[in-house]
């Protein structure tokens, strides 16, 4: 459209404005979608965690030290017919703990977390 005899070039503010706008929102739910993959994946690391805490509190009233060294598919502690369940998150492993804790670290995108579960107290923490 002529107005005034100028001819329109380029862009408006107003249109400039709403593209960024629309920029940002998207964005927005980029992000939003990365970071909600990561707590899922740590949630479910955090699940597996848990689910090892009876047999891990058993294997401490009967006065047996945990692995070491957890590996998937063997004993949970000497006597133990459980074994250590396989971490349902390709991101995360076990880690050494102690006689009565176990650890889970997960590296998700270059962004470590680690799970630390203590047997006696069956408590687990994210850090």
């Amino acid at each position: 459209m002529n107005f005034l005899g100028k001819n329109k070039k380029g862009f408006t503010l107003v249109e400039m404005l709403l593209v960024m706008a629309i920029i940002g929102i998207l964005a927005g739910v980029i992000f939003n979608t990365a970071d909600g993959r990561k707590n899922a994946r740590i949630k479910s690391a955090l699940s597996t965690a848990k689910s090892i805490e009876p047999y891990a509190q058993e294997c401490s009233f009967k006065g047996e030290s945990l692995q070491s060294s957890p590996v998937v598919g063997q004993p949970i502690c000497p006597n133990s017919a459980t074994n250590w369940p396989a971490m349902g998150v390709s991101d995360c492993n076990y880690a050494p703990g102690s006689a009565t804790t176990w650890v889970i670290r997960c590296d998700i995108d270059g962004d470590i977390t680690i799970i630390t579960c203590d047997a006696q107290s069956g408590d687990c923490v994210v850090s």
